[in-house]
């Protein structure tokens, strides 16, 4: 009868042990990867030898991670020549990316350069340490708000209108008007951070037209609950769209 009370309380202590390593396995450091699949804007970079620390707005640097493919799509639209551009990363493009674990890091490889140490916090910001303690930079990322669905509704410019459709679905854009290029909205991607939306036009345009027609930059935007989307830039343009 001892025989078999201690054969069981071997097997329950067992047991336990097996329980408690998996707990402590998926509780050390998750890979970050799947909350990447995200809109990125870049808010700050800081640290070196001088001491930089440099705000970016919304839409100056945008990250887009594709963990299907392993790729990195860019968009660096800042047009300056001064420590803005120096800290801002990579040029506009689509590099290939990978995360390692080293110790207790998820590290980011991009094309093969090591990159620097990622953390996903909950409140939606990535930070990615490049050496901080060793005279090196942190940038900090904030995850884009989300907007989805499909509008309707009109475009204004001074006394001329137009109507037109929007669709915002998972930060990609797409839309229409009933007047040729009036104004110009095709497609693109688009950022949201509190009651500002920038967007990112990808379309190739003519040179026959006022190009300050295309949908792009930032704009203000209120959403209210009857589901109409004002946006207005800073030109006076607005859109007033209903939710279908």
């Amino acid at each position: 009868m001892k025989t078999k009370i201690l054969t069981l309380l071997l097997i329950t202590g067992l047991a336990f042990f097996n329980s408690c390593d998996t707990n402590d396995d998926e509780t050390i450091l998750p890979p970050p990867i799947e909350h990447l699949t995200e809109v990125w804007n870049l808010e700050n970079v800081f640290g070196g030898l001088m001491g930089t620390n440099i705000d970016y707005n919304l839409g100056e640097v945008i990250w887009i991670f594709n963990i299907t493919e392993n790729t990195l799509k860019v968009y660096n639209n800042i047009i300056s020549t001064g420590p803005e551009d120096i800290h801002a990363g990579f040029e506009t493009g689509v590099y290939d990316f990978i995360i390692t674990k080293e110790g207790d890091d998820q590290v980011l490889y991009v094309d093969d350069r090591k990159f620097g140490v990622v953390v996903v916090s909950s409140d939606g910001t990535l930070t990615i340490d490049e050496g901080l303690a060793l005279d090196g930079f942190v940038s900090t990322f904030k995850r884009s708000e989300t907007l989805n669905g499909s509008f309707q509704g009109s475009f204004k410019r001074d006394d001329k209108t137009a109507n037109v459709t929007l669709n915002l679905n998972n930060n990609v854009f797409s839309g229409t008007s009933d007047v040729d290029k009036f104004p110009a909205i095709c497609n693109g991607i688009y950022t949201i951070s509190e009651n500002n939306i920038f967007f990112m036009n990808e379309c190739i345009w003519t040179a026959d037209f006022d190009w300050t027609l295309i949908l792009s930059g930032n704009w203000s935007y209120d959403l209210n609950p009857n589901s109409v989307l004002t946006m207005t830039e800073d030109n006076g343009d607005q859109y007033i769209l209903t939710k279908l």
